[in-house]
């Protein structure tokens, strides 16, 4: 109304003109004061408004008149009242929904994350399973830490389902998937508040959705994208400069892959970033040599310098994935209880009894599963690490994007920094849990694609 006031004013409509509407209680269902002074301001600009229900005209001489003012206050009061019980009724009735969902697990409306959808008598979710498998290879690509876009590259590339509204894959898809509780079953409600703003309410609903992915897989991605953001910034789109960031010169300066034949991808060498300005006269080395020599130490070297706390990690995951599925069990032991008190459980007394001992034998698995590896963690050293086998080197040398990825993931968790020393003949490593260590880069460690131990 606010925009049509300003037309007035602006002379767009002229005064004396007529403006239709189906009811006053139409006009507004604010308090009576603003009600009021609305019908006021249209009208001491000259402007009619006629009622098209009852044909009944208003104007300035309306106000001055009590018994008509008397009948418009009354409207006005039962327009705002109408409007403040709807309201109040939809609140309570979005609060029951709220509380049914977290107690029974129903779903809230029919808008549900892409890779579900709401059954036909609207009371559960239904898996679209082409494209839970398609969320599936997505994780699997950032575990390996791929990025965003290359994800998004490959998945338009294998032409995967896509679980959005569009039919591409795109960044700002991939980046909410990566992170996106839902796919373990959460649920976080929202609300409205009083300045219009959409704020969680209450705390995440657990299980509420069908957990479509290992939790385990989805809680190591969640530690990738963290990682990811201590990790130097990548300016190839095929990790072909794996040790951007991580090499450096004896001098102190980093040192830059250039590649100096288009024909030859292998005929590149790593130059100190000084002597490229002619601020130095530090030697350049071949990138195989260099390349060679980090591939191999991840190999062999590096599992060997892990911490036991680093090393346990894998079980570690595992015992919390366990532990999260008793969790799940519990939650769905209750849900299954509140259905029996409600009234709403179909199943005859005998199958609620079987449903809920198949249940307890379940959690009881999970639990025995939890503590046998809790106690593998605490006695028993994981080996973590590049296997740089035969098919591996080819792939390197390939230059394929998802090995070259994780190649580069894997050092950059591990490794601090690699320090040529003045002579390049010694790679100086400085582990990020503070161990050193140092390898030769004299040595062919790889020759025709195939590993060849020198030690």
């Amino acid at each position: 109304m606010s925009a049509f006031l300003a037309l007035v004013d602006a002379g767009e409509i002229p005064k004396g003109s007529f403006l239709l509407i189906e009811s006053l209680d139409r006009l507004s269902r604010a308090d009576l004061f603003s009600a009021m002074s609305l019908l006021g301001s249209i009208l001491n600009r000259g402007i009619h408004i006629v009622e098209t229900m009852t044909n009944q005209l208003h104007t300035e001489k309306t106000l001055l008149n009590a018994a008509p003012m008397i009948e418009i206050f009354m409207r006005f009061l039962r327009s705002n009242d109408e409007s403040n019980t709807k309201s109040k009724r939809s609140a309570a009735n979005w609060n029951r929904r709220q509380t049914n969902a977290r107690e029974l697990a129903t779903p809230l409306t029919r808008e549900c994350p892409r890779w579900l959808r709401v059954s036909e008598d609207g009371k559960k979710y239904e898996i679209l399973h082409d494209k839970v498998a398609s969320i599936v290879q997505v994780l699997e690509m950032r575990k390996s830490g791929l990025g965003a876009s290359a994800i998004a590259r490959k998945c338009n590339e294998l032409k995967l389902p896509v679980p959005g509204k569009g039919e591409i894959w795109h960044l700002s898809l991939v980046n909410r998937l990566i992170k996106n509780n839902a796919l373990i079953g959460e649920y976080q409600p929202f609300k409205v508040n009083s300045d219009g703003v959409r704020m969680p309410y209450g705390d995440p609903i657990p299980y509420f959705y069908p957990v479509v992915v290992n939790p385990a897989l989805f809680k190591t991605v969640l530690q990738v994208n963290q990682k990811s953001k201590e990790f130097p910034t990548k300016r190839d789109k095929v990790y072909r400069n794996f040790l951007q960031g991580l090499l450096f010169c004896s001098c102190g300066a980093s040192m830059h892959r250039k590649l100096k034949s288009r024909l030859d991808l292998d005929y590149s060498r790593y130059y100190c970033s000084r002597q490229a300005l002619n601020a130095s006269k530090c030697p350049s080395i071949d990138c195989k040599t260099i390349e060679d020599t980090v591939i191999f130490f991840m190999s062999e070297e590096a599992p060997g310098l892990l911490s036991d706390d680093q090393r346990a990690d894998p079980l570690r995951v595992a015992e919390e994935n366990a532990r999260n599925n008793i969790l799940a069990i519990d939650t769905r032991i209750e849900r299954l209880l509140n259905l029996v008190q409600a009234g709403e459980a179909k199943d005859a007394p005998a199958s609620l009894l079987k449903r809920l001992t198949e249940l307890e034998k379940n959690k009881a698995s999970n639990q025995e599963i939890a503590e046998r590896y809790h106690a593998a963690s605490t006695d028993k050293a994981v080996d973590w690490g590049i296997k740089a086998d035969e098919n591996f080197i080819k792939a390197i040398r390939a230059a394929d994007p998802e090995k070259l990825s994780l190649l580069r993931f894997q050092i950059a968790r591990l490794v601090e920094r690699f320090e040529l020393t003045e002579d390049l003949k010694i790679l100086k490593v400085k582990m990020k849990n503070d161990r050193t260590a140092e390898i030769s880069t004299s040595k062919e460690y790889f020759d025709a694609h195939k590993r060849v131990k020198t030690r």
